[in-house]
């Protein structure tokens, strides 16, 4: 640590003392840089992590029966459709609601 701030008394030395506002300046826009290149480094890391969040493994919900070919009720991955299957029966309607 002190070899580092000798090295930076020796730079605002030769620098910083008889250029005070330009060296003023060139550390300012240095030190902006070196954030701004932080910041968007960590804002990479934070979108691989959310994308890694997204990526949800889609588990198998279980047979399937379809009466047609290009049946919509085909569903989970990796289900064998088989077309000679009974279909599934029917379900019921609905019952309206009396009105008064």
């Amino acid at each position: 640590m002190t070899a580092t701030m000798e090295i930076l008394k020796s730079l605002y030395e030769m620098f910083g003392v008889p250029h005070p506002m330009l060296s003023l300046v060139a550390v300012s826009i240095l030190g902006a840089v070196l954030f701004g290149g932080g910041w968007a480094f960590t804002g990479s890391l934070v979108e691989k992590d959310r994308a890694k969040a997204r990526m949800e493994v889609v588990q198998p919900v279980g047979g399937s029966s379809a009466a047609g070919q290009g049946n919509v009720a085909i569903s989970g991955d990796g289900n064998t459709v088989n077309y000679n299957a009974p279909a599934l029966t029917e379900p019921s309607q609905p019952q309206k609601a009396n009105k008064r």
